[in-house]
């Protein structure tokens, strides 16, 4: 999987897929990264997760590493 397919997904449901992961569990680790960040990294829209203006920096930042 390329990363920016993950960023192009914006169902909850979909990512856990990709990620191998638990929705639950993403959360939790979003909610982290947020607190230890101080930023909203997503805004979320009926069942739909987008990134916030910060997270596309962090992402953009990632992707660099």
């Amino acid at each position: 999987m390329k990363r920016s397919n993950f960023k192009g997904t914006l169902l909850l449901n979909k990512q856990t897929y990709f990620l191998y992961l638990a929705q639950p569990t993403i959360t939790l680790h979003v909610k982290d990264l947020e607190e230890e960040l101080g930023v909203n990294l997503f805004d979320c829209h009926t069942r739909k997760v987008i990134p916030s203006k910060a997270g596309k920096v962090v992402y953009k930042y990632g992707r660099k590493k």
